[in-house]
């Protein structure tokens, strides 16, 4: 009889565990410039330490950006039709000679030499655009950005051993709604 209620604890301790540590997404910026719509987003709540000391024994990280353009239907349970997608991919190591971050984004390294910058690129202020928005500005289109993070996978035997081990701090945030494009202000 005293288990039951222990059960019970336990289970509504790791059924809400996902919403303590769970990332978000925040807007920072939303606005459109000539017919590009720029985006500007921080993710927050992020374990900073624990993906640098990760990055500097030699992990490799992969962090996608998914910025979507949904139509949002005439009744809320009807799914939404996504008209446009934007993924932006970065992958990031240490490299132990330079002392430095090595940021890769279409195939075009950039090094940062201290964690705040790194933190800086790959978590706040993140910049993306959208070409030929502009077009799409109408009153029931929306955007939605998810972010992801994972560390590289090992190959096997060692994925198998060391599964849970590496992917401890990967994350992948939910789906976080901004506003209606017809809302976003234009700047010159």
């Amino acid at each position: 009889m005293k288990q039951l209620p222990c059960t019970i604890i336990i289970v509504i301790v790791l059924m809400c565990s996902h919403t303590l540590f769970a990332q978000n997404v925040v807007y920072n910026d939303v606005r459109f410039d000539s017919t590009k719509l720029i985006v500007t987003i921080s993710i927050t709540d992020v374990k900073t330490f624990d993906i640098l000391e990760a990055l500097k024994r030699g992990l490799e990280g992969r962090i996608e950006y998914v910025v979507e353009i949904v139509e949002n239907p005439i009744l809320p349970l009807f799914p939404k039709n996504v008209i446009k997608t934007i993924t932006v991919k970065k992958k990031v190591k240490f490299d132990f000679f330079k002392k430095a971050y090595i940021v890769s984004r279409s195939h075009v390294p950039t090094l940062y030499y201290s964690d705040e910058s790194i933190i800086e690129e790959l978590f706040n202020n993140q910049q993306i655009v959208i070409d030929n928005a502009y077009a799409l500005r109408k009153s029931n289109y929306s955007i939605r950005i998810r972010v992801s993070f994972s560390s590289v996978k090992l190959y096997f035997p060692l994925n198998l051993i060391f599964n849970y081990i590496v992917g401890i701090w990967d994350f992948d945030t939910d789906w976080e709604y901004g506003p209606k494009l017809v809302g976003i202000p234009y700047a010159e």
